[in-house]
């Protein structure tokens, strides 16, 4: 709720509920990234140093908001960041109490939900950094054109099937038409997921290990 007075904005919050309206901010207030506000309600420094969550909120934004970035990271154009993650106290109490926080895992929007394209808590996740990497790579995966995984081996003319796997390109051979060539990215894709699951299965949270479980291409 938005009051003006001889042109003194007052910004009204609801302490006893902890609500906080990113909507209710006048335009004379910095943002961060254009859309974020730190309310104030947590210490972004501490004893000097910038608190990492803060950092973590930032970057987010930055990643997701930023026109720069976006030109050179495409697969954040069409995201976005839920209302209630605009204000950093709220993203701080979620991040802070999720499973892995201590651990240093990194923030996931796409295992729960394939191909969501909003960060919030309902669909987000903390997962450690190898799973986070095997679902960026999925989307370096893509090929225009052609099924995922799927590309134009040039010396044959064949289709060649190609995983990411421990940071390196690993190619599961070559096939004479894509369908065939999809299929063997599909069973290794699906093979890693399940790899990742029991890897990891004593330190997650019990939605990642059942999500990679049951992962599909």
């Amino acid at each position: 709720q938005l009051r003006q007075t001889l042109n003194v904005t007052v910004v009204v919050v609801n302490l006893q509920e902890g609500s906080f309206d990113p909507l209710s901010i006048g335009s004379d207030m910095k943002k961060v990234h254009g859309v974020g506000i730190n309310d104030g309600k947590c210490k972004t420094l501490i004893d000097g140093v910038r608190c990492k969550t803060y950092l973590k909120w930032k970057s987010l934004l930055f990643r997701v908001y930023n026109d720069k970035a976006l030109k050179h990271r495409s697969n954040y154009v069409g995201c976005s960041v839920c209302d209630d993650w605009l204000v950093y106290s709220n993203f701080k109490k979620w991040y802070e109490n999720q499973v892995g926080f201590n651990l240093g895992f990194e923030l996931d929007k796409d295992l729960l939900v394939k191909g969501n394209k909003c960060y919030s808590p309902e669909l987000c996740l903390l997962v450690p950094s190898e799973v986070n990497k095997f679902m960026i790579s999925r989307a370096k995966d893509v090929n225009n054109g052609l099924p995922l995984g799927v590309h134009i081996h040039t010396n044959s003319n064949k289709y060649k099937a190609q995983i990411n796997r421990d940071g390196k390109r690993k190619c599961l051979g070559t096939f004479t038409n894509p369908d065939d060539a999809f299929q063997a990215y599909k069973f290794a894709k699906e093979e890693q997921a399940r790899n990742l699951a029991e890897k990891y299965k004593d330190v997650v949270d019990p939605r990642v290990y059942e999500a990679l479980l049951s992962y599909k291409v």
